[in-house]
This record gives structure tokens, C-alpha cells and sequence, in this order.
């Protein structure tokens, strides 16, 4: 556990590599450069958390393919795409470049901010467990499961693609002429 004081910014850069899954509180900051190597790993960040701030290295994809869950902020700088594994959602979201999250988005509520001509693509599984609303921001097209919790709802004000199944407890609202597709696959 890395404890970050407040006023104070930790930057994880090249070289950093973590072994373990690992958790960081405070009031601090943390910045996450493109070359640091979290090795598949989870971090757990009660943190503002912003990813790549500098230009330097900028088609350098490395930060990658990790899990992250957010409790306070994350804010996504960067010029190239950038891919969580899986991103659960308890804070604010800013999304200044497209952003991927290839295996499971998990919205607890919390902010989501996505910079006009930018998209946030979800792949395999959206979890709802507040009421969330998205748009033609989100890419859902390869999502093959949604699971609204019980009382929550996701809210389309969008013409949405999906690829396979729902799995619903919750509610879906489609805003009025606008269409969700379900390709193949159920409803249950």
C-alpha cells in the first residue's frame, strides 16, 4: 500500500514495475506514465489518478491491458488508445482520448466525462449497478453481456449495438427515436 500526502503527486513511470496487485490512498495524486508496467496487475486508487500527462513517448502503448478501480478520480490524457482489462467505476471518469475497456466496465456511479469526438469502447461486459446514461460516446458494439442490477437504470439516448445477451434486474430506457439492437443471443 503507497500512501500519497496530500499536495503530493507519486508518478509511476518507466522502470516501475509492479509484481503484485497493490492499493494507494491519501489526498495526493497519482500519475501514471505510458511505460510503467503494472503487469496485468489490479490498483486500487483512492486517489485523483491521471494517466499520461507528458508527450513524451507518445505512440508508446505499454500502459496497458491492467486493472484499475477507482474511487475518487481518473482522468485519461493521452494522444493514442489506451486499454484497461478492467475498470470499475466508484468516482468521476474523464476520458480525453478513446479509451478501451476490453474485458469489464463496472459503474458503481460516479461523473463520466468522454471529450467530444472521443469514444469510450467497452468489450464483453458492462456491469450497471447505478443508474447510468450513455450515448453515442460508448462503443458497446462487441459487449456480450449487460447486467443492470435491481432498481438501477441504463439509460440509451443512442442508436446502441448489441453484439449478444442482456441480463436484466434493473431497467433499460431508450430515449424516443433511438434504437437498441440485440443481434443474435437473449434477453433473460
Amino acid at each position: 500500500k503507497i500512501t500519497i500526502d496530500d499536495g503530493k503527486t507519486f508518478l509511476v513511470e518507466k522502470g516501475f514495475n509492479i509484481n503484485n496487485d497493490f492499493e494507494i490512498d491519501g489526498g495526493g495524486k497519482l500519475i501514471l506514465d505510458r511505460k510503467a508496467d503494472l503487469n496485468s496487475k489490479t490498483l486500487t486508487a483512492d486517489v485523483d489518478v491521471e494517466i499520461n500527462p507528458s508527450n513524451e513517448n507518445k505512440h508508446n502503448n505499454a500502459l496497458s491491458n491492467f486493472n484499475i478501480i477507482v474511487n475518487k478520480s481518473l482522468t485519461v490524457n493521452r494522444d493514442n488508445n489506451i486499454t484497461f482489462k478492467e475498470l470499475t467505476l466508484n468516482g468521476a471518469l474523464s476520458i480525453n482520448y478513446n479509451s478501451t475497456v476490453s474485458d469489464k466496465f463496472t459503474y458503481n456511479g460516479g461523473n463520466i466525462t468522454i471529450a467530444n469526438g472521443k469514444k469510450l469502447t467497452l468489450k464483453k461486459a458492462l456491469i450497471v449497478n447505478a443508474d447510468l446514461t450513455i450515448d453515442d460516446k460508448f462503443d458497446i458494439t462487441e459487449v456480450t453481456s449487460i447486467k443492470v442490477k435491481d432498481g438501477c437504470t441504463l439509460t440509451i439516448n443512442g442508436n446502441l449495438v448489441l453484439a449478444k445477451s442482456l441480463t436484466l434486474d434493473g431497467n433499460i430506457a431508450v430515449s424516443d427515436g433511438k434504437i437498441l439492437t440485440i443481434s443474435g443471443g437473449q434477453i433473460t
